[in-house]
């Protein structure tokens, strides 16, 4: 049982945000983590997630959401979506995700970091940008 939840509530969980994402980038646009969980309480009448102590479950749900949007576009994580509202960025384990599949290399500075999640987002936006979903 993921973090509390049967896996067939992960699995509605994961399909729910997936849609979330993919909605955001055909629009071009982004959520903060507290409108994120909102929005997924919202579409899937589940539970809502509360900050901070579910911080790190939201991490893993978002890293489960990118992978399988993987499956469909490699190269695209759309968890960059979702950011910190102080930074405007999203959180360690974005990047943590991205250097694990490979997509971004161990090490990298802060710069390179934001041009990754620039390329990331403009990646989404143009793919998903010509799509009407929902």
């Amino acid at each position: 049982m993921p973090h509390g939840r049967d896996d067939l509530e992960w699995n509605e969980l994961v399909e729910a945000g997936l849609s979330i994402l993919k909605f955001l980038a055909a629009r071009k646009t982004q959520t903060d983590y507290t409108s994120f969980v909102q929005e997924m309480a919202v579409e899937t009448g589940l539970r809502q997630f509360v900050f901070p102590q579910d911080r790190q479950v939201v991490g893993t749900l978002l890293a489960d959401i990118s992978k399988r949007g993987r499956e469909e576009h490699p190269g695209l994580l759309l968890s960059v979506l979702v950011h910190a509202r102080a930074t405007k960025m999203p959180g360690g384990g974005f990047f943590d995700l991205a250097k694990s599949v490979q997509l971004v290399s161990e090490g990298v500075g802060d710069a390179e970091q934001m041009r990754f999640m620039v390329r990331q987002q403009e990646g989404l936006w143009a793919t998903y940008g010509r799509r009407v979903l929902r």
